[in-house]
């Protein structure tokens, strides 16, 4: 969520899907967050992320990405059980102790303006 957060705040098109999964949500109360003295619950957490990312344009689609390949012209191809996906760049946040993609949040951005060529933040992997 927070590499969406970065990305649509350069006015890069994210797209962020969410399995629904994160370890966040099994944390009652952590501490390892600066600004949160007293904690935070990982779901309060998420909820805040999920806003903070929303005030931005990113409205995330609850769905697991199954697979991801890189198609013609370099434009991955993700495909859950809903359907099929394109992106030019993707940003996965993995599930350390899921599968590699089994468990995984996707940001899929389109990466086509000028933006992303002129400002050196990007580089294709």
């Amino acid at each position: 969520m927070t590499a969406a957060v970065y990305l649509s705040r350069y006015h890069l098109e994210v797209q962020l899907f969410d399995g629904n999964s994160s370890r966040a949500s099994w944390i009652p109360c952590s501490h390892n967050l600066a600004g949160y003295p007293d904690g935070i619950s990982g779901n309060d957490l998420l909820k805040r992320m999920r806003q903070h990312a929303a005030n931005y344009g990113v409205e995330p689609q609850y769905l697991e990405i199954q697979q991801m390949t890189r198609g013609n012209d370099d434009i991955f191809i993700l495909e859950s059980a809903e359907g099929l996906f394109a992106a030019g760049d993707v940003v996965v946040g993995l599930d350390q102790i899921g599968n590699a993609m089994g468990q995984a949040a996707v940001a899929a951005t389109t990466i086509r303006n000028d933006l992303a060529g002129q400002s050196g933040l990007y580089r294709r992997a």
